[in-house]
């Protein structure tokens, strides 16, 4: 079956009214795309919609929620761990190799990432 990937811009245009001919185009595209049964997405751009609906558009926490749970039907991409780092390097060695390439700034893993590992 082939789908058609959706980015986070176009699920904010959707629900930003005052996007004047972005929104329409958006609103057109993701009637589609729901009528088809072809849309698809990831994990990824359900948490940046989240944060830009609610940062910027303004939405309350329910109404982000609820457009998320309508694209629930969606194929959704849950990136596994292969996905993002096929063959991970031990933390000594990826210092080694950021040292190598002149980085200033020390690695040190974010708590999401540690989460993943």
């Amino acid at each position: 079956m082939s789908v058609e990937f959706v980015d986070t811009n176009l699920l904010v245009y959707a629900h930003d009214g005052g996007a004047g001919a972005k929104h329409t185009k958006a609103v057109e595209l993701l009637e589609r795309l729901f009528e088809e049964g072809v849309g698809a997405l990831s994990t990824q751009v359900l948490a940046e919609f989240y944060a830009s609906a609610r940062r910027k558009l303004g939405m309350t926490t329910a109404d982000a929620e609820a457009v998320i749970r309508d694209l629930g039907g969606w194929l959704i991409h849950r990136p596994s761990r292969p996905d993002h780092c096929p063959q991970p390097l031990p933390i000594g060695r990826a210092r080694a190799a950021a040292d190598d390439h002149h980085s200033t700034t020390p690695l040190a893993p974010l708590p999401r990432l540690r989460a993943m590992l």
